[in-house]
């Protein structure tokens, strides 16, 4: 409770100041089930990501999605703090996990079921998978070849590789993209904990993902593919403000 009403005291006193957000539609067979929206906003004494994911019409006759997930941090998208609130048919989440990148260790807590709280180790530099695609964004590709991402309490190598060079239809017309290709391995043993639809499918090791950069300053991803059987998910951008 006491971490909470600290988190919550935090986020109160911080003066939202102009951002960028970015609007997806995820599709599958080509029919839009969610729409997500991240938002990268200074704060006056840190800065956040969030993302919001909610099912489509459609999609919710079959299972309805209302999920946000915050990362606040300080410079370079490494979270001192991920937030999840999950809100999917019968399945529910409400936790913050805290960084202490000195000791290497995440705390988790769990409103919703104390069982869930625990501690496990890090590297100095994982993120959650939102965080780790905007540090994408700036990278260079041509010396970047793995970052470790925190999914679950499970610590994967994303290992990253140029794909291609193509032009694409995207929402601002035909544009130069990279293409990047990222394969994943588990680190860390465990069990593969229960997690919400949209991000306990992001990281598995039999599919990899695709996604296009623009290729200019801002490196919008325009798109991104997982090769998922029977058949791919696709991601496209649909909005862009600043």
């Amino acid at each position: 409770m006491k971490s909470s009403f600290l988190l919550l005291l935090l986020v109160s006193v911080c003066v939202f100041l102009p951002g960028e957000e970015i609007d997806f539609s995820i599709r599958y067979l080509g029919i839009g089930v969610v729409d997500v929206c991240m938002a990268d906003t200074t704060l006056q004494e840190c800065r956040q990501l969030k993302v919001t994911a909610l099912s489509t019409s459609l999609a919710g006759l079959f299972t309805e999605m209302d999920n946000t997930y915050i990362s606040q941090y300080l410079g370079d998208y490494l979270p001192l703090r991920y937030i999840k609130n999950i809100n999917q048919y019968r399945y529910r989440e409400d936790r913050t996990i805290s960084y202490d990148r000195r000791n290497l260790l995440a705390m988790r807590e769990s409103r919703i079921d104390s069982t869930l709280c625990r501690q496990y180790g890090i590297m100095a530099d994982s993120r959650d998978f939102f965080s780790a695609l905007y540090y994408l964004r700036k990278a260079d590709f041509d010396t970047l070849r793995s970052m470790p991402l925190d999914a679950n309490a499970l610590i994967w190598t994303a290992n990253i590789s140029i794909d291609a060079r193509e032009t694409i239809s995207t929402m601002f017309g035909k544009k130069e993209t990279i293409k990047v290709r990222i394969d994943f391995r588990r680190t860390t043993d465990g069990k593969k904990e229960r997690s919400d639809m949209l991000t306990n499918k992001l990281v598995d090791e039999e599919v990899p993902m695709y996604i296009w950069f623009t290729d200019d300053k801002r490196r919008l991803p325009v798109k991104a593919k997982f090769d998922s059987s029977p058949f791919p998910v696709t991601w496209a951008m649909t909005g862009y403000r600043e």
